[in-house]
C-alpha cells in the first residue's frame, strides 16, 4: 500500500511497501521511500505523483527476471562509459590518481572474483537507473566484466584529457544503442507477459515535463481500462489486447453516457499514447487503439461550443470581480481585456508585468518553476488595456518578491497549479453569484471568445487578434513575421472600457 506520510519533522514522504516475494530480487529492499521535501500537503501530493509511477515501475519490473543478451550488455557498458567521460573530462582527475587507478585495474584483470567485487555497486546502480533490478546472475556477471574494461578505458581517456587530447573515446562511436528488453521477458521467450503497469510506467517515463494533473488524470483513465480488460475479458497481459477488445471497451464507455469527445481525447488518447511508447520500445508489437475513434455529432458539437459573454454579462462579471478584490479582481480584468488563457495569467510572476518600449505589458513566458505554454505562439508580450494598466503596474511593483508569483494570495491546487484553484472559484462565482447558467459559458475561457468577437466588431485584424490571444499560426505564411508591439497596443487601446 502506498501512502503520503508526514514524518515527525513535519516533512512529507512517499512510501510504498515492497511485496515480500520481490524483496530478494531488489537487494533486500523492503520499502520504496522518497522525501517530498515539503511540509505542505498539496505540494507533497503533486511532487509524489511521478514517484508513484516510479514505484509501480520498480515493482512491475521485479515481478520477472530479465536475461540480458550480449548486445544489450555492450550498449549498457558504453552508455555508462560515455556518461562518466562527459561528466569528468572538462576537469579530469590529477595524474597521480589516474596512474593509481590504472595500476589497480591492471592488477585485478586476471582475477574474475576481484572484478565482480570491484564492479558490484556499479552494476547495481546502472541496472536500477534503467529500472532493471531483477536481472539474472549470469547477465549481471557479464555486465560487471564489461564495466570493468570500460573503467580502464575511462581512466586511460582521463589520462589523454590531462595531455589536452580530446579525441574520440575508443569504442563509443560504434557501440550499439541500448533498447530495454521486453519487461518480464527472458532470452528467447517472446510470449512472456507484459503487465499493464509496466506499459503505463514507460509512458510516464517517456516525458519528464508532463504536468502532474495530466499524470493523475491519465492514470485514472488507464486504471479504468485495466479493470475492464481484467473483469470482462480476463486479460492481465497488455500484449493480449486486440482491436476487438479495444472496441468493446470503447462501447462500454459509450454505454456509460460519456461524451464522444471525452472518450476520444480523455480515454482513447491516453491508451493509444501508452501503447505507442511501448511499441517504440519494442515492448509491444502492435497498438490496438491506433485509428480508434468515436464519431462526434458535428451539429451537437456546434450547439455545445463555448460562447463569449454578452456586454451585460461582462459588465456584471467585472463589477463582481472588483468587489471581491485580491487575485480575483486582477485575473478577471486581465482576461477580459487581453484574451489570455487562465493559466497564462495565474502563473505569471510579479516581474512579468512591466513597461516594454513604452507599452505596459504582461510578459507570457516559460521562466519560473512549473510553467507551461500551449503552443509556439503562446510566448508573447500582451499589451495591457489603459483601464487596468496603471493600477496593475502599481500592484505588481509593490510586491516584495519580484521573481515570485503575481498573485501570492492565490493558493495552488493539489497539483501545484494556481489555475486549478482559480477555475473552481471563478466557476462557482459565475453560476452561484452571477447566475450565468448557460453551460457554454465558463468562468475563464469565455473571455477569449468574447475578445475575438469584440475585436472583430471594432475592425481589429484577425492576425492581430490571433497574436494577442496566443493562437498558433493557421498557415505557413502566417508563421513569417509578426505585428510589432506598438501596433498591437494601439488596437487594444481602441477597445472601449467594459465597465
Amino acid at each position: 500500500m502506498d501512502t503520503f506520510k508526514k514524518r515527525k519533522t513535519g516533512i512529507y514522504e512517499y512510501r510504498v511497501v515492497i511485496p515480500k516475494h520481490l524483496r530478494s530480487r531488489l537487494g533486500g529492499l523492503t520499502e520504496f521511500r522518497r522525501s517530498l521535501k515539503t511540509r505542505d500537503k498539496a505540494t507533497a501530493e503533486r511532487r509524489g505523483l511521478p514517484m508513484v509511477a516510479e514505484a509501480q515501475r520498480l515493482i512491475a519490473n521485479a515481478e520477472q527476471t530479465v536475461i540480458l543478451d550480449h548486445r544489450r550488455i555492450a550498449a549498457l557498458a558504453a552508455e555508462w562509459l560515455s556518461a562518466r567521460v562527459a561528466k569528468d573530462e572538462a576537469s579530469p582527475p590529477d595524474a597521480v590518481t589516474i596512474d593509481v587507478q590504472i595500476d589497480a585495474i591492471q592488477a585485478a584483470s586476471e582475477d574474475r572474483g576481484a572484478i565482480l567485487r570491484m564492479m558490484s555497486s556499479a552494476v547495481d546502480d546502472l541496472l536500477m537507473s534503467k529500472s532493471l533490478p531483477s536481472v539474472d546472475h549470469a547477465s549481471r556477471e557479464e555486465l560487471a566484466v564489461a564495466l570493468f574494461w570500460q573503467d580502464l578505458t575511462y581512466w586511460q581517456t582521463m589520462a589523454r584529457r590531462r595531455r589536452n587530447d580530446y579525441g574520440a573515446v575508443p569504442g563509443l562511436a560504434d557501440a550499439p544503442v541500448f533498447v530495454s528488453p521486453k519487461i518480464g521477458s527472458k532470452a528467447g521467450d517472446d510470449d512472456a507477459p507484459t503487465s499493464f503497469a509496466s506499459v503505463w510506467s514507460l509512458w510516464v517515463k517517456s516525458d519528464d515535463d508532463r504536468a502532474p494533473k495530466t499524470l493523475y488524470e491519465g492514470g485514472k483513465k488507464w486504471d479504468i481500462l485495466v479493470r475492464y480488460m481484467h473483469d470482462k475479458h480476463g486479460i492481465t497481459d497488455a500484449a493480449k489486447v486486440t482491436k476487438d477488445h479495444a472496441r468493446a471497451w470503447v462501447d462500454s464507455l459509450k454505454a456509460s453516457d460519456i461524451a464522444p469527445r471525452t472518450i476520444n481525447f480523455g480515454y482513447i488518447a491516453f491508451a493509444r499514447a501508452a501503447y505507442n511508447v511501448a511499441c517504440k520500445r519494442d515492448v509491444l508489437q502492435g497498438n490496438p487503439f491506433a485509428g480508434l475513434t468515436v464519431k462526434v455529432n458535428k451539429l451537437a458539437l456546434a450547439r455545445d461550443r463555448r460562447q463569449g459573454f454578452t456586454d451585460e454579462e461582462a459588465r456584471a462579471y467585472l463589477q463582481a470581480a472588483r468587489s471581491r478584490g485580491g487575485w480575483i479582481r486582477w485575473v478577471v480584468s486581465v482576461m477580459a481585456y487581453s484574451g489570455c488563457r487562465l493559466e497564462e495569467v495565474t502563473d505569471a510572476r510579479a516581474c512579468d508585468v512591466r513597461v516594454e518600449k513604452g507599452v505596459p505589458v504582461l510578459d507570457i513566458n516559460l521562466e519560473g518553476e512549473g510553467r507551461r505554454l500551449k503552443n509556439v505562439g503562446s510566448a508573447r508580450l500582451v499589451p495591457l488595456h489603459p483601464s487596468i494598466s496603471a493600477d496593475l503596474l502599481t500592484y505588481a511593483r509593490d510586491l516584495r518578491d519580484q521573481s515570485g508569483p503575481l498573485f501570492p494570495d492565490l493558493d495552488p491546487d493539489r497539483f501545484g497549479e494556481r489555475s486549478g484553484t482559480a477555475s473552481k472559484v471563478l466557476g462557482r462565482m459565475l453560476r452561484d453569484e452571477l447566475k450565468i447558467t448557460d453551460p457554454r459559458k465558463v468562468g475563464a475561457h469565455s473571455w477569449r471568445h468574447r475578445l475575438k468577437t469584440w475585436g472583430r466588431e471594432h475592425d481589429i485584424p484577425e492576425t492581430v487578434l490571433d497574436q494577442l490571444c496566443g493562437h498558433a499560426p493557421r498557415s505557413e505564411g502566417e508563421r513569417y513575421g509578426a505585428h510589432l508591439l506598438p501596433k498591437i497596443a494601439a488596437h487594444v487601446e481602441r477597445l472601449p472600457n467594459q465597465g
